[in-house]
């Protein structure tokens, strides 16, 4: 991945910093902030959802959520699990439709 994103950054040289308009992206932060400083949007990204959460009353208590990936085929549902689990445990369920 740093071989990745060292030529995502090469055509730039002039930047100063990386905005990384994804919220998965903060994942790779680290690897973007050996080249130059990084920033995202995530703190802001969860304060709203937080927020619409709420004001739809769809809160659980602490330790009571939990995290469903669905997609048609299972296919992207199945990876995206495997890698959460791998990066953030416990695993997370996956429905198919």
């Amino acid at each position: 991945l740093e071989e990745a994103v060292r030529e995502a950054l090469a055509p730039h040289p002039e930047a100063e910093a990386a905005v990384l308009g994804c919220t998965h992206y903060a994942l790779i932060r680290p690897l973007f902030e050996k080249f130059l400083p990084a920033f995202d949007g995530n703190e802001g990204v969860a304060r709203r959802a937080e927020a619409l959460l709420r004001e739809y009353g769809l809160t659980r208590p602490a330790g009571e959520s939990e995290v469903e990936f669905a997609d048609a085929s299972g296919a992207l549902a199945d990876r995206y699990r495997a890698v959460l689990c791998a990066l953030f445990p416990p695993c997370f369920s996956v429905r198919r439709r």
